[in-house]
């Protein structure tokens, strides 16, 4: 928060805006702050007394939303902003998905080893125990935490390609009506967006074979001598590296 109150910024004029007083009101007045403000009664410093105020912790992810802003006003070559996009993407997929994991434990956690009024057990069951239920480890006590974890890790996997979870209670069902209709338009936005970015990361590659293609063409039909292909092949190779240099 001390250093947003030190960035200065272009005000609608164009021009850039250093006055620390002018750029801290700005900052006050701005959903930024306040969601820095919830993310700091997150931290360990404020949930070690107030344990509770742990949930604020999630504000911390809407900084990671800034990576796109701060990657689009680099002055980087466009295929290295490209590349970064794509990390940044691959990045935010990783998040998605432990969102994904742990939403869905919590969810299951609920009616973890209980019956229901007419005596049925509401436990969720993996559906690659379907066969063998009475196997399942998933919510035993023996089971340690990073072995939950990865399972449900694993499981996150498969809904966000909208598999079958088998949710057997209200709360799992609300849950997966929800996360999969959500899925479904981040999986067209981000592999979509993905797509995009790596055409753009090869533009430059295949600019060139389309140039080193025709010149062949062309080669083959006036019939260049050999040797003399060759320097061409090599004068267009060395200006291609000059480019990308």
């Amino acid at each position: 928060m001390g250093l947003m109150g030190m960035t200065s910024f272009l005000n609608k004029k164009g021009v850039e805006v250093t006055d620390s007083r002018i750029i801290t009101a700005k900052y006050v007045q701005s959903a930024r702050f306040l969601a820095d403000f919830l993310a700091i009664l997150g931290t360990g410093a404020v949930t070690n007394f107030v344990p509770p105020f742990k949930i604020f912790g999630i504000f911390k992810m809407i900084r990671i939303l800034r990576l796109g802003a701060i990657i689009s006003r680099s002055i980087l070559p466009e295929e290295t902003k490209a590349l970064l996009n794509l990390a940044k993407l691959v990045f935010y997929l990783l998040l998605i998905l432990h969102l994904l994991a742990c939403g869905w434990y919590f969810a299951c956690h609920i009616n973890a080893l209980r019956t229901d009024l007419e005596g049925y057990d509401v436990t969720w069951i993996p559906p690659l125990d379907w066969l063998n239920y009475k196997a399942t480890v998933v919510f035993r006590p023996e089971t340690s935490a990073p072995e939950r974890y990865l399972m449900f890790l694993y499981h996150a996997v498969l809904m966000l390609g909208a598999n079958e979870m088998g949710p057997v209670n209200e709360a799992e069902i609300i849950f997966c009506v929800a996360t999969l209709i959500a899925t479904n338009i981040m999986n067209a936005n981000i592999f979509g967006e993905m797509a995009v970015l790596v055409q753009l990361i090869e533009k430059k590659q295949s600019s060139y074979q389309e140039k080193l293609d025709a010149a062949n063409s062309v080669m083959a039909v006036v019939k260049i001598p050999h040797l003399l292909q060759e320097d061409i092949h090599d004068y267009l190779r060395s200006t291609q590296e000059t480019r990308d240099n």
